[in-house]
């Protein structure tokens, strides 16, 4: 990511909604456990680089995000965080203690279209110079 590197970044911050972008939304108070095609394998390749922070934004009770979080470490994803950033700290002129600091929001009301934006991720990912493994390897 260029802007990452001409910024001087080391990390770049990840704040990922839970419905109707990694589980596919029921609208109910039971989980269920329906994921887009693609975003297992680009949430997998995303955690194993280091660069990358991920974490989960959401309005869902904490109950639920415990069982996404804990559901997701099985499949080798591991997010780092959950509605916060502790590792961006407040400056002389950005106070984030209300709203903290990320780099990319994926959630439906930036845009983003879980069915094809996963994939385009995970080829983003694939063919950069990270030397990340593909899925299944």
């Amino acid at each position: 990511m260029k802007w990452k590197t001409d910024r001087g970044w080391d990390k770049v911050y990840w704040a990922i909604d839970i419905h109707d972008m990694i589980l596919k939304g029921n609208y109910s108070k039971e989980l269920e456990l329906s994921y887009y095609p693609d975003c297992l394998g680009t949430l997998r390749m995303l955690s194993k680089d280091k660069e990358n922070v991920l974490i989960l934004y959401s309005s869902t009770w904490r109950k639920q995000i415990n069982k996404v979080w804990a559901e997701l470490g099985k499949e080798g994803i591991l997010f780092n965080y959950i509605n916060e950033n502790p590792e961006v700290k407040n400056t002389e002129i950005c106070e984030f203690s209300k709203k903290f600091y990320f780099n990319i929001l994926v959630d439906d009301k930036v845009g983003f279209d879980p069915k094809e934006d996963w994939r385009k991720i995970y080829e983003y990912y694939k063919d950069s110079d990270k030397n990340i493994p593909e899925e299944g390897k």
